[in-house]
């Protein structure tokens, strides 16, 4: 089939999906924010179209923050965009073909695993274009979900120090996908699932890591094994996991566990001795009252999980296989780089490896107007650096397993609540942000460590508890909106000749 052709039978599927069935919506979002005493607003519009057959979503945001570089405008007394920056948010297709269902374009990530601390997916719903296959029947369902990490990134001379050396001076993070597959079983109340997840470089989208049912472990074991013409880099890296929930009108259950670069040294300690476990696991429960839903969560991920084994630029820096959402702690702008915030790169669990969690929660409505929610979180947290192994020391060799024994840990307490008022299509809400961070963690280049430019371990900074704390206080307005364009739409129809 030819792209002309390909394209023509899109569009009739298009024309098909919205008949006089869809249903056109558009939202607006603005929101006013005071972190820590500094001033920032956020714009968000919407427009999505629905239908039996397939669904358009668009959303977009606009912030002025900080937090990334500014848009370019040509205005005569600014060369920014009054200092905002632009995102998109989402853009997606999903088709409905049930009990199939096939979904891409820039997606809100989420897993199956429906929990505050999801290990295989940020419980942030992380942003990134990708593409999602999924079948589900009343005791089985099975989900492929492809997502592009990195493609053709260009940081320029911005660059943090580990891709600049890997490219010659000026260059991005590498090409780089991921794929998670979920395999689910239900049976009454419960269901159980097998997750598997595999991370390439060199290239953001391998074809047969999302349609092969294969195991992912087996996919990577085959495609980075030298000596075949198949073989696609020095090495990749998988995760398996499993999870089991209950849940009834009474309460409800839920147990998580991740293993990352599975193998089978542990079989064999003499032969590999320090070999360290990398793993993560979550709890959690939540117990529905008359005075509303009350949820304990646990969370905890031991030293180096989600870390790749070595950082060498090789085949397209082919050992950045960290589980990221971009390989590195640090990104590029105008005049220097500044950290990513853990919580915003992590692809799996929202805090990264070395840390213990727990989590008090409480939501409610009220007379189907008011909702409401609360959390409170500990947590105690060693160093992390996603994107360099072993952190100060030079292979696995060198450590063995470790789970927050730092001898100086970060610790914090949050209080978090979202209160919100429902008016017909309107919505406000008031969002606040409060508690302390001891020790907190701060970026530091590794120490001990020397090489050759190809080692970019050394480059890659880490996150080490420090001798600072800090307050957390924010507090943030906003007001948003629904139209229901199709209503307005059917309103108008008899007032058009």
């Amino acid at each position: 089939m030819n792209q002309r052709a390909l394209t023509v039978c899109i569009l009739l599927l298009v024309a098909s999906g919205l008949s006089a069935q869809a249903r056109l919506s558009g939202g607006l979002d603005v929101s006013l924010k005071n972190d820590g005493g500094v001033f920032s607003t956020r714009e968000l519009v919407s427009l999505e179209a629905q239908s039996p057959l397939v669904d358009f979503v668009t959303s977009q945001s606009v912030n002025s923050d900080g937090k990334y570089g500014s848009d370019i405008a040509n205005f005569r007394n600014s060369q920014s965009f009054f200092e905002n920056y632009a995102v998109m948010e989402t853009g997606y297709t999903t088709l409905h073909l049930n009990p199939v269902e096939f979904q891409i374009g820039r997606i809100r990530h989420s897993e199956v695993f429906d929990s505050p601390y999801s290990l295989f997916i940020n419980s942030g719903n992380p942003s990134a274009v990708g593409a999602v296959l999924s079948y589900r029947d009343p005791v089985f369902a099975y989900e492929s979900r492809w997502i592009r990490l990195n493609e053709r990134s260009e940081l320029g001379v911005d660059a943090p120090p580990a891709w600049n050396a890997a490219n010659g001076g000026s260059g991005g993070f590498p090409d780089r996908g991921a794929n998670i597959k979920t395999i689910t079983f239900t049976l009454g109340h419960q269901k159980f699932g097998i997750q598997d997840a595999g991370v390439y470089t060199g290239r953001s989208f391998d074809l047969e890591y999302f349609v092969s049912p294969m195991p992912e472990y087996f996919t990577q074991y085959f495609y980075g094994t030298a000596g075949r013409p198949w073989t696609t880099s020095t090495n990749e890296n998988n995760l398996i996991g499993f999870f089991w929930t209950w849940t009834d009108p009474k309460f409800k259950l839920g147990a998580q566990v991740l293993i990352d670069d599975f193998s089978l040294h542990f079989l064999f300690p003499v032969q590999v001795p320090n070999n360290p476990w990398k793993a993560a696991w979550t709890l959690g429960a939540e117990l529905p009252t008359w005075a509303g839903t009350f949820g304990l969560h646990h969370a905890g991920a031991l030293k180096y999980t989600f870390e790749p084994i070595d950082a060498t630029v090789g085949k397209d820096a082919a050992s950045a296989y960290g589980y990221t959402l971009y390989p590195d702690t640090r990104y590029g702008m105008k005049g220097g780089y500044r950290p990513f915030v853990i919580e915003d790169n992590a692809l799996g669990y929202l805090h990264g490896e070395n840390n213990l969690a727990i989590l008090l929660t409480y939501e409610n409505t009220w007379n189907r107007v008011f909702r409401g929610s609360s959390q409170v979180e500990f947590l105690v947290a060693g160093s992390n650096s996603p994107a360099n192994p072993w952190h100060d020391a030079r292979g696995s060799n060198e450590v063995g397993s470790h789970w927050i024994d730092d001898p100086v840990l970060q610790q914090s307490v949050v209080w978090t609540t979202d209160l919100r008022w429902a008016l017909g299509d309107w919505e406000l809400y008031f969002l606040t942000k409060l508690g302390g961070i001891w020790h907190v963690l701060e970026l530091r280049d590794p120490v001990g460590l020397t090489g050759t430019e190809a080692n970019l371990d050394r480059l890659v900074a880490i996150y080490k508890p420090s001798d600072t704390n800090k307050a957390v206080a924010m507090v943030s307005l906003g007001v948003s909106y629904r139209w229901n364009i199709s209503s307005t739409l059917a309103w108008l129809r008899p007032l058009v000749p």
